[in-house]
C-alpha cells in the first residue's frame, strides 16, 4: 500500500486485449507509471494479468480492479494480481 501511495499515478486500463496489454504496460512504465490496475470485466483479463507480470516482472506493480466477488478475486491472485480494486463485495 505503501509503494501505491508514493506512486500517486494508478493506471486504470480498460479494454485491452491480449495483443496489447504488453505495449500498454510497457508505454505505461516508460512514462513513468509503475501501478496498472487492469479492470476484471476485461475478457481475458486474468491471462492479461499474467503476461504483464510474466514480461514486465517487477518492474510494475499489477492488480485487478472492478473486483465484484471472492472467486474473481482469488482468481486474480492466482493469475498474478498484486492487488485487488472493488467497489464493493458479493458474497
Amino acid at each position: 500500500m505503501d509503494f501505491i501511495k508514493a506512486q500517486v499515478i494508478v493506471a486504470v486500463i480498460r479494454e485491452a486485449t491480449a495483443e496489447n496489454i504488453v505495449p500498454i504496460a510497457s508505454a505505461l512504465y516508460d512514462g513513468g507509471v509503475k501501478v496498472l490496475e487492469v479492470t476484471a470485466e476485461t475478457p481475458g483479463v486474468m491471462a492479461m494479468i499474467e503476461k504483464v507480470r510474466v514480461e514486465l516482472g517487477d518492474k510494475v506493480l499489477v492488480g485487478a480492479g472492478t473486483v465484484l466477488g471472492p472467486e474473481t478475486a482469488r482468481a486474480a491472485i492466482m493469475a498474478g494480481s498484486q492487488f485487488i480494486v472493488s467497489p464493493s463485495l458479493n458474497n
